[in-house]
């Protein structure tokens, strides 16, 4: 006999439950540096909120536009990055929220090796908020107060409370 609508409905929520409850599991492996050294210098942490129709990354919402690193007028490094919110990007969200990261830039002296950093940062910023509505661009900037700073990381995230 044919499925009543119920049971395929039931069935097909039990499908999604389970789905979202999948995690993915990761080999960790040390990075060779040859890799590392072709790497860029902004990373992103992981979203924290996942849904069945895939992350709430922000990720899916941004991009960045530039980044360099330059001194200023003084001798001290400047380091710029420009992050665009590109709205939605896929069909059932064409419109994209504003989005609000949590910015933080780390220099150092010594490159960073595929181990991570090979000493302790030289100067770091605090978490500092950048609100991006769709279509704008941010312009982020820090000067490290350090003139010997050679190297530097920065980290976005979404909103840190």
């Amino acid at each position: 006999m044919y499925m009543k609508i119920t049971e395929k409905l039931f069935i097909l929520l039990i499908f999604f439950v389970m789905i979202s409850g999948c995690k993915a599991v990761y080999k960790t492996e040390r990075v060779a540096q040859s890799r590392l050294a072709g790497e860029p210098q902004v990373g992103f942490v992981r979203p924290d909120k996942y849904t069945i129709l895939g992350t709430r990354s922000v990720c899916d919402y941004i991009e960045i536009v530039y980044e360099k690193k330059t001194t200023n007028e003084a001798g001290f490094p400047l380091v710029e990055l420009g992050v665009r919110n590109r709205g939605g990007q896929h069909f059932w969200d064409l419109k994209g929220p504003p989005i609000v990261l949590s910015v933080k830039a780390t220099f150092y002296n010594a490159p960073i090796q595929s181990a991570g950093p090979t000493g302790a940062p030289v100067y770091e910023t605090n978490w500092q908020t950048v609100r991006i509505v769709r279509g704008d661009t941010a312009h982020y900037r820090v000067v490290c107060p350090v003139k010997e700073a050679r190297h530097y990381q920065l980290m976005l995230s979404e909103l840190i409370k």
